[in-house]
Parts: C-alpha cells; structure tokens; sequence
C-alpha cells in the first residue's frame, strides 16, 4: 500500500493488552508515556463438579495450571478440593506461583516459560500420582502433545472460559503488547491494523508464534511473564526507537 504520509516522528503510547495494575500505571505516568490498556478477552471462572476433588480414591495429587486464571480458580477452590502437604502444583511462570502460594503443597515453575518446558517439568517430577491438567477453553495443545509423547495420561478440567471481545481502535500505537494468542486473534478480527514501523512486542512463545502468523513480521518476546517488567520492556521501544507513523 503507498504511503501517504512519510513525516519521521516519535511515538510515545503504548498499546497494552489487557487491564494492568495501579503499580505498572504509576510507572507509566512517572516516565511520561501514554498508554491505553484494551482487553480483546473477557475471562469468566468455570463451576465444575468436584466429584473428583471428593473422593480420597481418586483425588488428584498433582496440578498444573499454565495460565493466571486457571491458578486463581484453584485458589478460589482450594478449601474444596483439600489439598495436602505432599501435593504437587506445577506452574508455567513465578507469577502463578505467587498467585498459589496460600495453597499447602509443593510448587514448581518450569524453567522456560512454554508449554514444552511445563510437560517436562510435570513428567520429570510425576511419580505415578493423579495429575490433573486445569485449563480454559482454549487450552495449550503443545502441552497435551508433549505430555502424550512423555507417556504420561494427565486428566483435563475446564476451569475458565476466555470469550471473545471485539473493538476497533481510534488510535495508533508506537509499540504494542500482547498477553495472549487470543487477544492477538481478536485484535486482527476486530479489523485493527499495526503501522509498519511499530514494534510488537509480548509474553510467551505461543502468542509470538500468533502474531507471527498474523502479522507477518519481527515480534519481540519479554524474558519474563511479569506485567511491570514486560511494561517496561515494550515501553523501551519507545524510548530508542524513531517511529515511522504512515497513513493506512
């Protein structure tokens, strides 16, 4: 497409992908960047049966949540399902650790923040316990794979389900940052586009993978699934880089 508008200037907003914390905006301000926060999911906590949870012969002794929601419905439920001191959480980032932390168990976070490293983490540490894969509707298929290649059958329970949330944008962004294959997914549904010399940026492996399939281009990852950290490593792009802004 030609470019209507060639001029050179900065871009200091940030598109961020999901509703942040009072912390990471009372960072944004003191820096002086402009920023607007648009969750294109809405996430809603599933009720499932506890039979499974009830039952001393078939209660799980291992859990793993690969999300932030899946390790906030097992702290909302965790007085339910009655965990004990030898039960096992394996976890895909510290912040999910810190979110299960009020849970009595042990608790493990994968070395790399992917659904790979998670299934070797859970088949290195499974001892032929009950282990239990909590996910939402959309869950993490390389993870299953993995899990299925290791030998090891792990039970599936839907605990949340990430809905669709459809908007198009007025404005433009100098950087942008997503948290999720489905955000990115209902970003591009939605008909947003992304200026050519605006940088991409997000957490974890599996939405790079999204935005490189549907955006065509270099993406960025944060080392690290953190919200202010992966802010601020978005927010660097701004700080060093000449934004290009064209006409679309």
């Amino acid at each position: 497409m030609k470019e209507k508008n060639l001029n050179i200037k900065k871009n200091l907003n940030l598109f961020i992908g999901r509703n942040i914390s009072a912390e990471t905006k009372s960072w944004l301000a003191a820096e002086n960047i402009g920023f607007e926060e648009h969750p294109f999911i809405r996430i809603v906590l599933s009720e499932p049966g506890f039979q499974l949870f009830y039952s001393k012969d078939k209660k799980p002794e291992q859990f793993v949540v690969s999300s932030q929601w899946a390790a906030k419905w097992l702290v909302k439920y965790k007085t339910e399902i009655g965990f004990k001191k030898n039960d096992s959480i394996f976890c895909l980032s510290e912040r999910q650790r810190e979110i299960c932390s009020t849970i009595s168990g042990n608790i493990f976070v994968a070395e790399q923040p992917n659904a790979f490293s998670l299934a070797h983490l859970a088949g290195a540490m499974n001892s032929g316990k009950r282990m239990v894969y909590l996910h939402g509707n959309r869950s993490l298929n390389d993870f299953e794979t993995e899990m299925t290649s290791l030998g090891i059958g792990v039970q599936k329970i839907e605990v949340y389900q990430n809905l669709p949330v459809l908007k198009t944008l007025s404005n433009t962004f100098g950087a942008y940052l997503f948290f999720s294959p489905s955000g990115v997914e209902n970003f591009v549904k939605s008909g947003n586009l992304i200026p050519s010399a605006s940088v991409i940026s997000v957490i974890g492996t599996t939405t790079a993978k999204t935005c490189e399939r549907l955006f065509c281009r270099e993406i960025f990852i944060s080392k690290t699934q953190e919200e202010l950290a992966a802010v601020q490593f978005a927010a660097g792009f701004l700080k060093h880089s000449e934004i290009r802004l064209n006409s679309i």
